[in-house]
């Protein structure tokens, strides 16, 4: 989803927020995975509501993810089980011991025969590791704040315990501006225009008296939400005298096969109007004049998202030829300025972004060192200088070799690392976490030089795929360490 996209959410999540929407939010919040509502989850653990709680979770982690996310679902299921044997509910225990605490048992199965026993006691307090176990009100809270510690330490919860800064109602000031700019594309702008609806285009009717001499003003304040807009019900209606309705307006504008003459009239139109010295004008000249389509190329980064948001489209508007399209992008987009640089020490030979922390840098150097960066504190997370894992495999002559990094990736989940040596070597490291990076498989892959490396997921197995300069290319699945 690209980054626009993502900011339309957290303004969608905003507007259902203050529309007291609550269900939808917590909805929104789960099936997006960009916000992750830290008192909402509070809420739900402290009143025991466990299914609420882990379809809440679902929406950003998985048991198996990693060793946080996997503590995480163990300790929500393991109170759910202690106070159902604390009810002496044992038919309840038997059944969270088999639907949900059996998944953990492949992992640890002398703990899940431990807690399997406590289906023996009258009170499980009398094992001597729960004997400080008091009260329910009392558990989830301890355990609540082991909780927000995993979650805060879990990488995939990185970037989504905070929500943006936004000024409040910034959706409806957003639509409020839109409105005010379909007002000075009017052919026939009038000082009050009559909106009703947001659902199509506005027009300014015909009158046989003057035309009014400059749009009308909407200030941003003016998005309060009066009774007398019924469209909306209770929930935010705009002011009567918005306008112009229908966010679509300008992308119809652009892309309205039957109207180029009438677009052209509106730009002129808008643009001959004089706008006031206390209002800012929000049209803005194009870059090219408008083609045979009407499209006209803005200077406006923003508008393949108002194309997005588009509603059903007129026959006109879907049915012009598919090889004409818009104008490309101003090389003036392209960025000019360095903002900052990283000094290594030694020469840089690959370089790849984690899949989803795409603030995380991970570096190949020649010396044979791998880093990580985290680019926003220009903060150097790790560092692994190279060196021989199994010593004892590798030829003297090897071992003498000068070593370089080839080539670095992050596997598609991130949870992997690969580096690829131009001497025969490759290293997987598994990754848990910032400052969590440990050795998982050293294989000498190719005779001479390995040349490049990437991940790939055939048949849900994650392997790893090289080439080198024996002019193979190998295929290693990493968990039974097989080549093809």
């Amino acid at each position: 989803m690209s980054s626009l996209s993502r900011e339309l959410v957290f303004l969608i999540l905003q507007f259902l927020e203050e529309e007291k929407f609550k269900e939808s939010v917590h909805k929104l919040e789960k099936e997006s995975g960009f916000y992750f509502n830290m008192k909402y989850f509070e809420e739900k653990v402290l009143a025991g509501e466990w299914d609420e709680v882990e379809k809440y979770l679902a929406g950003f982690t998985k048991v198996d993810d990693n060793r946080y996310s996997m503590k995480i679902f163990f300790e929500i299921r393991k109170q759910k089980y202690l106070e159902a044997l604390d009810r002496q509910d044992k038919a309840k225990g038997v059944e969270i011991l088999v639907s949900d605490l059996k998944v953990f048992s492949t992992f640890n199965e002398e703990l899940y025969k431990e807690i399997t026993q406590l289906l023996t006691l009258n009170d499980f307090r009398d094992n001597e590791q729960l004997s400080k176990y008091g009260d329910t009100k009392t558990a989830r809270g301890i355990m609540l704040v082991e909780l927000k510690k995993l979650i805060e330490a879990n990488p995939l919860f990185r970037d989504k315990l905070a929500f943006p800064t936004l000024k409040s109602s910034r959706l409806r000031t957003l639509i409020n501006q839109s409105l005010n700019w379909q007002h000075q594309l009017c052919k026939n702008p009038r000082p009050n225009p009559d909106i009703k609806t947001l659902f199509t285009d506005h027009t300014c009717s015909p009158t046989n008296g003057p035309l009014a001499p400059a749009p009308v003003n909407l200030p941003v304040a003016a998005v309060a939400k009066p009774a007398a807009y019924t469209p909306l019900g209770a929930h935010g209606p705009f002011p009567a005298t918005g306008a112009a309705a229908n966010t679509s307006a300008l992308a119809s504008w652009m892309a309205n096969t039957s109207a180029s003459s009438s677009v052209q009239a509106a730009v002129v139109t808008a643009s001959s109007i004089p706008i006031p010295q206390n209002q800012v004008p929000v049209v803005k000249r194009p870059r090219t004049p408008p083609t045979a389509l009407g499209i006209v190329d803005y200077q406006n980064p923003d508008h393949e998202l108002i194309k997005r948001l588009r509603p059903a489209q007129s026959v006109e508007e879907v049915t012009y030829p598919a090889s004409r399209q818009q104008a490309s992008w101003s090389l003036e987009y392209l960025p000019r300025t360095v903002a900052f640089s990283l000094h290594l020490g030694s020469t840089v030979m690959s370089m790849d972004f984690h899949p989803s922390h795409h603030t995380l840098l991970l570096v190949g150097s020649v010396n044979g060192e791998i880093t990580l960066w985290e680019l926003i504190s220009r903060e150097r997370l790790f560092s692994k200088p190279f060196k021989i894992w199994d010593m004892a495999a590798c030829s003297l002559q090897f071992q003498d070799a000068s070593i370089s990094v080839t080539r670095v990736a992050w596997s598609p989940d991130g949870n992997f690392v690969g580096a690829a040596f131009n001497k025969h070597l490759i290293h997987l490291y598994a990754y848990n976490g910032p400052n969590d990076l440990h050795q998982h498989l050293e294989i000498d892959a190719h005779v001479g030089g390995v040349n490049d490396l990437a991940f790939a997921h055939p048949n849900k197995q994650l392997c790893v795929v090289t080439c080198g300069d024996d002019k193979l290319i190998k295929a290693i699945y990493m968990m039974c360490h097989k080549s093809f």
